[in-house]
C-alpha cells in the first residue's frame, strides 16, 4: 500500500522517509509509521522530509531531539 503524502521526500518501496529519522535512536522503522518518541502523534512533514533538521529543539518535540542511533 502506497503512503499518499502531500510533501516532498525520498521514496523507497512506496514509503516516504527521512534519513534523519531513520538514523535516529528515537525512531523505530519497524513500526512503519511516521511516529517516534519525540512525536508520538506524528512527525511533522518538515522534519520527516528533512526540510528542518531536528538536532535542535523544534515545536512540540517533547524536548527530544535527533540522536544518532548506534
Amino acid at each position: 500500500m502506497k503512503n499518499e503524502c502531500i510533501f516532498d521526500g525520498d521514496e523507497y518501496l512506496g514509503f516516504y522517509f527521512s534519513s534523519q529519522c531513520y538514523n535516529c535512536e528515537h525512531y523505530n522503522p519497524a513500526q512503519m509509521t511516521h511516529i517516534c518518541k519525540a512525536y508520538p502523534n506524528g512527525i511533522p512533514p518538515e522534519v520527516w522530509t528533512g526540510k528542518v533538521t531536528h538536532d535542535n529543539p523544534y515545536k512540540q518535540d517533547n524536548n527530544i531531539v535527533y540522536k544518532k542511533s548506534l
